[in-house]
C-alpha cells in the first residue's frame, strides 16, 4: 500500500515539476502582405486553425503561441492570390526556433517575420523596412501572370 501510494505520487508531481522547469518557449509568427493586392491566408496547426484572413496590401496577421512540451511545434500556412495558392511551413520548432528572436518591448514572445512579395516568401528576425535583413527562402513564380 504504501509502494503504491509513492507510486501515485510520483507520477502526479513529476510532470507537473518538469513543465514548471521547462523554459517558455513562446513565439509570435507575423505574415506581411508585400504585394500590390489582396491574399487570403488560413494558417493551422495541428491542434489551432487560425481561420481565414483577407490581408490588403501592407496588413499582417500574427499570432502566438507556446511549444509543446512533447513533440514539435508547426504551423503551416496556405496563401491564395487571385487564381494562384501557395502553402509551406511558416514554423516548425525543429527549423525556425532558434532564428526567432526577442526583441525590446515583445514581452515574452520571440518573434518571426514572413513577407509575400511577387518574387517569394522572405523570412526575417525583425520586421525592418524591406531588404534589409529579409532572407528569401521561398521562391516563387505563381504571383507573376
Amino acid at each position: 500500500m504504501r509502494n503504491s501510494f509513492f507510486l501515485v505520487f510520483v507520477l502526479i508531481l513529476v510532470p507537473e515539476t518538469c513543465v514548471k522547469a521547462r523554459p517558455k518557449n513562446e513565439f509570435q509568427v507575423n505574415v506581411v502582405n508585400g504585394i500590390s493586392d489582396n491574399i487570403l491566408i488560413r494558417c493551422q496547426s495541428k491542434d489551432n486553425d487560425l481561420g481565414f484572413h483577407t490581408l490588403h496590401v501592407g496588413d499582417d496577421f500574427s499570432w502566438h503561441f507556446q511549444t509543446k512540451l512533447i513533440g514539435g511545434t508547426l504551423f503551416f500556412c496556405h496563401f491564395w492570390w487571385n487564381s494562384k495558392d501557395k502553402s509551406f511551413n511558416v514554423f516548425d520548432e525543429t527549423q525556425w526556433e532558434d532564428k526567432c528572436q526577442y526583441h525590446e518591448g515583445s514581452g515574452p514572445f520571440r518573434k518571426c517575420f514572413w513577407l509575400v512579395k511577387p518574387d517569394g516568401f522572405y523570412f526575417s528576425n525583425y520586421n525592418a523596412p524591406f531588404p534589409t535583413g529579409w532572407q528569401k527562402l521561398i521562391v516563387l513564380n505563381f504571383l507573376k501572370n
